[in-house]
C-alpha cells in the first residue's frame, strides 16, 4: 500500500521519511492521542466534522477619540472586521495549518474520496479507520501517520465470485427495466417499469441512491421525504488514461518507490484534493508493451459543481482511455447526524427496505452486509454464523441500520 502525497516541499509518503513528516512528527504523534479521545467520545464526535469551517464575527474595533495623535480615519470610523473562518476539532488540539492541509486532508481524501468536502468528514469516522479493533483499515504510524502494511486480503477473482452468486439466485433477474413508479398498497407493492409494465411483489428493497427512492416512491411519508433527502450526492468524473506528463506535473512520481496511490492538494485551496491511481501496480494482468509494463492511471475529480478548478482538462486527449461519470454520496458529518442513525425508523415500513453502502459507509463490505441484513429481516438465515469476525461486524451493522432489537435476531456468535 504505497501512497504519494503532495508535491515538492509538501510531498510525503507512507514508505519513507520526508522533510514534511520530520518537521511535523510531534503533531503526528499527538494526533494519535486526539483520535483516541475522539474514539472514546464517539457518540459526541460523530457529529463533529474533522475541520468544519464555520464563521464568527470579530467584535468591531472601537474608534479612538479624535486627537492630534489619533485623527479620525477618512470616511468616518473604522468599519467592523469581516467574518473569519473558525476551524474546529483539529484546532481544539492546537494542530497547525500545515498538518491539516498537507497531512490530514489528503489522508481523509484517500480513505473516503471526499475531494472538496474533506473538511466536513466526521471526526469519529476518521478515528475508526485507525482505531477500530475489527474495522480499522490501517495501523497508525506515529512517525509517518499512515502505516505502509495494512492487514487486508482480496479475492483472487472477484468477477468469478459474482458469477457464482448470480448463477445460484433462484428468483428471476431482469436487466434494462428501470423502475418508474412504486405504489405501496395494503399487503403488497406494485412496481411499474420504464416501459409501463406493472408487476406485483410482497416487498421492495432499494439498493440504490436515496434520490432514486424519492423519485420513484408514490406518496412517500413525511419521515421518508425528510430522511431520504438528507443524503447529499455529488457528480464525480473518473478518467482512465496513460498521460505520464500530466501525472509528473501534478504528483510526485518516483519509479523506484513504486507508488500506487497519488494525492494532489490544490495550491490555490488546500482543502480541495484530487486523486489518481496506478492501476498497473495492483492489476498484473495489464499487458506489457515492448517488454515494459503499461502504467495505466485513473484520476478522480470530485464534485461536478467545481469543474472550473479541476485539472482534468490538462490530461492529453490522445492519452485518455475512458471517461465515466458517477454519482456518490459524501461522508460529511451531516450524513451521520441526519441520516445514518435515523434510517432504521423507515426500514420495513409499508413493505419498503433500504440497502447499499449509503446506509453507513461507502465501502464494498457495508454494501454486502446491508443486503444480507435485509435478507435476514425478511426471513433468510444469516449464512456466516460460524465466522466470528463476520458475526461481530454484522451485529454492529444491524444495530446501526435496523436497531438494537434486530441485532439479537442473529444467531449466537461462534465460539471458534
Amino acid at each position: 500500500m504505497k501512497v504519494s502525497f503532495g508535491k515538492g516541499e509538501y510531498s510525503w509518503t507512507n514508505q519513507a521519511d520526508s522533510e514534511l513528516t520530520q518537521r511535523l512528527r510531534p503533531e503526528i504523534a499527538r494526533f494519535e492521542k486526539a483520535l483516541k479521545w475522539i474514539n472514546r467520545l464517539e457518540f459526541i464526535f460523530i457529529m463533529f466534522p474533522i475541520h468544519k469551517v464555520g464563521s464568527s464575527r470579530v467584535p468591531p474595533l472601537r474608534a479612538p477619540a479624535p486627537s492630534r495623535r489619533h485623527p479620525p480615519p477618512p470616511g468616518g470610523p473604522e468599519p467592523p472586521r469581516p467574518r473569519r473562518c473558525v476551524p474546529q476539532v483539529l484546532t481544539m488540539w492546537g494542530f497547525s495549518k500545515d498538518f491539516a492541509d498537507h497531512m490530514v486532508f489528503p489522508l481523509v481524501a484517500l480513505f473516503f474520496g471526499t475531494g472538496n468536502q474533506t473538511p466536513y468528514v466526521s471526526a469519529a469516522v476518521i478515528a475508526r479507520v485507525f482505531l477500530d479493533k475489527e474495522l480499522a483499515l490501517f495501523k497508525y504510524c506515529p512517525e509517518r501517520l499512515l502505516s505502509g502494511t495494512p492487514e487486508m486480503f482480496a479475492f483472487p477473482n472477484l468477477e468469478e465470485c459474482y458469477r457464482v452468486v448470480a448463477d445460484n439466485i433462484p428468483a428471476r433477474v431482469h436487466v434494462n427495466r428501470g423502475v418508474a413508479r412504486v405504489v405501496r398498497r395494503r399487503g403488497h407493492v406494485e412496481v411499474t417499469d420504464a416501459n409501463g409494465v406493472t408487476e406485483q411483489f410482497d416487498e421492495i428493497v432499494y439498493a440504490a441512491t436515496t434520490e432514486t427512492a424519492l423519485q420513484t416512491l408514490e406518496k412517500p411519508s413525511w419521515l421518508e421525504r425528510k430522511l431520504l433527502s438528507n443524503v447529499r450526492y455529488f457528480n464525480d468524473l473518473i478518467v482512465t488514461h496513460e498521460d505520464e506528463e500530466y501525472m509528473g506535473r501534478h504528483y510526485e512520481l518516483d519509479e523506484e518507490r513504486d507508488d500506487m496511490y497519488f494525492i494532489r492538494t490544490d495550491p490555490a485551496n488546500r482543502k480541495k484534493v484530487e486523486m489518481s491511481f496506478n492501476l498497473a501496480k495492483y492489476q498484473p494482468h495489464l499487458v506489457e508493451r515492448d517488454g515494459k509494463r503499461r502504467n495505466v492511471y485513473q484520476s478522480i475529480f470530485l464534485d461536478g459543481e467545481d469543474q472550473a478548478n479541476w485539472t482534468a482538462g490538462e490530461i492529453g486527449e490522445n492519452k485518455v482511455l475512458k471517461r465515466r461519470w458517477v454519482r456518490a454520496f459524501a461522508h460529511t458529518w451531516t450524513h451521520f447526524a441526519k441520516w445514518v442513525p435515523w434510517a432504521r425508523f423507515i426500514q420495513g415500513t409499508r413493505h419498503t427496505w433500504y440497502a447499499g453502502s449509503v446506509t453507513l459507509f461507502n465501502t464494498h463490505e457495508v454494501a454486502t452486509m446491508s443486503g444480507l441484513a435485509v435478507a435476514h429481516k425478511l426471513g433468510a438465515e444469516y449464512p456466516f454464523a460460524d465466522d466470528p469476525l463476520a458475526m461481530s461486524q454484522m451485529r454492529m451493522y444491524m444495530t446501526i441500520a435496523h436497531g438494537l432489537r434486530a441485532r439479537w435476531s442473529l444467531p449466537k456468535p461462534s465460539k471458534k
